[in-house]
């Protein structure tokens, strides 16, 4: 039965990571720009965050209906932090290198600078996915299967740690093993145009919510 939890929170865990959105964006600018271990760091917010969740999940549906009820001022909170994200990444703000990146991985980067912005990264997902209401949505869905396992506590929150880091660590060093092969001209392109997408995505959270918040 251990092997069987450990087993579904693997699952578990590739099921609530696999999903593209603001994360995975974060995740592949940051491994073009960074390197492969920030990126992963980076990912590993998400990780965090789900294990909170189905921590939650475990705990009994009434913990997970009862945050599920905070969901419109938790998308606003989501769309003004991915604006920020976005329009920082976007325009080199606060940027040790004020965006003029001309190689990947940046070379500014290595190491007590990695180990800040791969904690920076991970603290910025975890806030991320932490106020979406999508996780929330996901780990209610699948309430079905975490309960059945919920005997074996500890293996199955080390699965949906372990499918979670999987998950991540394959994204972050595929995306910066393609970024090697990319022309000079492209890594600034790629860090703002990540920047954009982020700060679009916000963008339309908050338009979202905010029109089903005050409606």
């Amino acid at each position: 039965m251990i092997l069987a939890s450990f087993l579904a929170g693997i699952g578990i865990g590739l099921v609530v990571a696999a999903p593209v959105g603001p994360a995975a964006v974060m995740v592949i600018g940051r491994s073009l720009d960074r390197g492969w271990r920030v990126g992963f760091a980076t990912g590993m917010g998400v990780v965090f965050a789900d294990l909170v969740y189905a921590c939650i999940a475990v705990a009994g549906m009434g913990w997970m209906e009862r945050i599920h009820a905070f969901e419109r001022p938790l998308q606003l909170f989501a769309g003004l932090l991915l604006l920020t994200m976005g329009l920082v990444s976007a325009t080199g703000v606060f940027s040790r290198d004020r965006g003029q990146i001309t190689a990947l991985p940046n070379a500014s980067y290595q190491g007590r600078n990695r180990l800040v912005a791969g904690l920076s990264g991970c603290a910025a997902t975890f806030a991320v996915t932490i106020v979406n209401p999508t996780a929330i949505a996901a780990f209610l869905a699948l309430f079905t299967t975490i309960g059945r396992f919920a005997d074996d506590k500890i293996p199955l929150l080390g699965g949906i740690a372990v499918g979670g880091a999987l998950w991540w660590s394959g994204l972050a060093w595929g995306a910066a093993h393609a970024g090697r092969k990319l022309a000079p001209r492209w890594p600034l392109r790629i860090k703002r145009g990540a920047g954009v997408v982020l700060a679009v995505i916000g963008a339309g959270v908050l338009l979202y919510a905010g029109f089903e918040y005050w409606a």
